[in-house]
């Protein structure tokens, strides 16, 4: 591919911008949840962890909230990141900072290579400690492990613009 590819800090901006809006965007799903439900989740994990670490076993009820809310923002977080990259190649963070996620003979990935970024490459990277996206910084063309995995490169989009 001819296209530049992506810096590692425009990169990581991105993520960080899309972290932002899927926390703001996590509120607007939990807060509901909590409101209706007259619960406080952060302190019900507090207490479960707590619980976990003693003597006695988490109540059933907790857990099951507590595995809910984790379920709905996995689910959410997953649904963000494969519809915008499945359907563009951006999330509102990429898309703001000019780059763009493709596949490696620059076409847009589709849903199916966005799933499969996301699901097994981003929680790989993550599992890993992090090691998944730090490997970028030592790849010549700036890949994380889940563009290894997905045969995907981040790209300067201004300079595909100009390429079509």
């Amino acid at each position: 591919m001819t296209q530049p590819i992506a810096g590692i800090k425009r990169r990581f901006f991105a993520l960080l911008l899309d972290i932002l809006l899927l926390g703001v965007l996590g509120g607007a799903v939990i807060f509901p949840l909590e409101s209706s439900l007259n619960l406080d989740i952060d302190e019900l994990v507090e207490s479960v962890l707590g619980q976990m670490q003693g003597p006695r076993a988490p109540a059933a009820a907790s857990l099951f909230v507590v595995g809910v809310s984790i379920a709905l923002q996995a689910a959410l977080w997953s649904f963000y990141f494969i519809a915008f990259l499945g359907k563009c190649g951006q999330t509102p963070g990429k898309r703001l900072l000019g780059i763009k996620a493709l596949r490696t003979d620059g076409k847009l990935m589709g849903y199916k290579t966005a799933a499969i970024r996301c699901l097994i490459g981003y929680t790989l990277s993550f599992l890993t400690l992090g090691l998944g996206f730090i490997w970028a910084l030592l790849d010549k063309n700036n890949q994380c492990l889940h563009d290894k995995i997905a045969g995907t490169l981040v790209v300067n989009a201004t300079f595909q613009k100009e390429q079509v």
